[in-house]
């Protein structure tokens, strides 16, 4: 069973690491194609990536730290 549990944390962490990236470079190239729709915006046009990207790492660092307690739980 920790096994399983540990592989499904490893595939969940992966696919929100890629998720940021993907998000992050679709938002950067929205911004290099038309600067002008992140001009009407009162926030600057990188905002939402610096909250995706402080929530990728909280939510990494809680599936680390599941690791972590399955890993020392199971020796």
């Amino acid at each position: 069973m920790p096994d399983r549990i540990l592989k499904f944390l490893n595939i969940f962490m992966w696919v929100v690491i890629v998720f940021f990236v993907g998000d992050t470079i679709l938002r950067i190239w929205e911004h290099v194609k038309m600067p002008e729709a992140a001009a009407a915006q009162s926030a600057p046009w990188y905002t939402d990536i610096i909250f995706f990207g402080i929530a990728t790492v909280i939510i990494v660092g809680i599936c680390l730290l599941f690791r972590w307690i399955i890993k020392k739980r199971d020796k």
